[in-house]
């Protein structure tokens, strides 16, 4: 989160700022890997939205990966 932070720091108001997580997991029955994508889009006026967010895209990310064990 601190890294976000600095990116927030860099850029001018108003900027646009997108940021994407994917996660790859183990491969199905089908043979291809399982994975899921989320993204978080707005502007850098929006940080605490953003905040909150990324915070979700945390939560879910562990969860991908609890369940790929």
């Amino acid at each position: 989160m601190e890294s976000i932070e600095d990116i927030f720091k860099e850029v001018e108001t108003d900027t646009p700022v997108s940021i994407r997580l994917e996660c790859t997991g183990n491969p199905m029955e089908n043979g291809e890997l399982s994975s899921f994508s989320m993204k978080v889009s707005g502007t850098s006026e929006e940080k605490e939205h953003f905040n909150k967010w990324l915070k979700k895209l945390k939560s879910t990310a562990l969860t991908f990966y609890q369940i790929q064990k």
